[in-house]
């Protein structure tokens, strides 16, 4: 009689352990105080997925789709596992998620950009999301963005990012994908 709760129990310990891992016991002691308060960055303004992602005259090629204002249902719904995507979205703090395509003579650019309630929900994102370890490089300092890595050359590329509480991946041909993870970093930035 207990086997239907399984399927709910397997999806709560793989929550548990995307959250943050096993509690600490009872005699556990306290961690150390550090010794200096830590460096808080400027909160970024709060913005929709639309109103902050890449324009076209960012990327310099036409748009050919885009969608915005994508909810965590929506977004759950497109993914195999649909319970547990929804669960892992709530879990992130999602708010919204746009996507834009462009593409001109041989050249293409696709991103999505999401914005979460939290920054620890951004850094679960972008856990997430990471991309397959081989030719992945970090370009944090390169992109000025908290959290980023890469894989490709100059003629075509992958990049997933953080900047604070939103999360952006681009994929492209023909661009330059560092380049315009600093221009999204840049509009991310902006008052």
């Amino acid at each position: 009689m207990g086997f239907p709760r399984l399927p709910v129990l397997a999806a709560a310990l793989i929550l548990c352990c995307e959250v943050g891992g096993p509690l600490p016991s009872a005699s556990t002691a306290p961690p150390a105080t550090p010794s200096a308060a830590p460096v808080r960055p400027t909160p970024l303004a709060h913005r929709s997925a639309a109103e902050a992602i890449l324009e076209e005259g960012d990327v310099g090629l036409p748009r050919v789709a885009g969608r915005d204002h994508i909810s965590l249902t929506q977004a759950a719904e497109e993914q195999q596992n649909q319970p547990l995507a929804l669960m892992r979205y709530r879990t992130w703090g999602w708010l919204d998620q746009a996507t834009r395509t462009w593409s001109a003579g041989g050249r293409r650019l696709e991103e999505d950009l999401l914005v979460l309630t939290r920054v620890e929900g951004a850094r679960l994102a972008h856990r997430a999301a990471a991309l397959a370890p081989g030719a992945m490089t970090s370009c944090a300092d390169e992109v000025h963005v908290d959290e980023c890595t890469a894989t490709g050359d100059a003629g075509a590329g992958e990049l997933v990012a953080r900047l604070g509480q939103y999360h952006f991946h681009l994929k492209g041909a023909g661009v330059e994908v560092q380049a315009l993870g600093r221009a999204q970093a840049a509009r991310l930035r902006q008052p």
